[in-house]
């Protein structure tokens, strides 16, 4: 992670200066102190923390620009993560939500979480509600990479620049859109290993792996 976000502070600042914005200060140790022990003895992923140490999610004043590569939503700070989880388990089932996952950017009913693992770098999830969740990312520092890419490749415009109000054709979004996928495909293919289920592909509770918890089938199937 360390090195993916020094080429982040490297490029943003002049090739995506509004996302390079968006990011908040580093999260303060007690801040990282208190995730860890929220979810002792599961092991929060170091690529977390790493990040979090770098930069404590998104600001929430105005309208933040999401991550690129992920495009789920704001990402939350370290007491945003605690407090997202903690309030997750009041209105869902185990079988609607692992409690091997960390979200991590949340707006409206888009969100996304990583894994709480420590045999492997942690996955990243699309965890959007009602939508049954897929996999997004390989790790964390493979979104930021990706992510990195995008702008490289100039798929990262100002907000209220002109490449990005033509955007709003719904032809050109798509064309832009396969654009990033295949740049987002391209970035992905060396890091996924082999993963339990193909990237971007819904996954049923009743195949969810046995970190996440799994199987665990909705009740009326059980």
């Amino acid at each position: 992670m360390s090195q993916v976000w020094e080429q982040m502070e490297a490029t943003l600042p002049a090739r995506a200066p509004w996302l390079w914005e968006s990011f908040n200060p580093p999260a303060s140790k007690d801040d990282l102190l208190s995730l860890q022990r929220a979810f002792d003895p599961i092991p929060v992923p170091p690529a977390l923390l790493a990040y979090l140490a770098r930069a404590d999610g998104q600001r929430l004043e105005g309208i933040p620009p999401w991550l690129p590569s992920l495009d789920l939503g704001r990402l939350l700070s370290a007491r945003e993560i605690i407090a997202e989880y903690q309030d997750l388990f009041t209105y869902v089932e185990d079988w609607q939500w692992s409690r091997r996952w960390l979200p991590i950017s949340r707006e409206g009913w888009w969100s996304a979480a990583v894994e709480m693992v420590d045999t492997r770098p942690a996955m990243v999830l699309n965890v959007s509600w009602p939508d049954a969740p897929s996999l997004r990312a390989p790790s964390l520092p493979a979104l930021f990479a990706a992510t990195l890419a995008l702008v490289e490749d100039g798929l990262v415009p100002h907000p209220s620049s002109d490449e990005a109000l033509v955007l709003n054709d719904p032809e050109t979004y798509k064309v832009h859109l396969k654009r990033v996928e295949t740049i987002l495909q391209e970035s992905y293919r060396a890091m996924w290993g082999t993963p339990p289920f193909p990237p971007g592909a819904a996954i049923d509770s009743a195949q969810w792996i046995q970190a996440w918890g799994g199987p665990t089938p909705p009740p009326w199937r059980v």
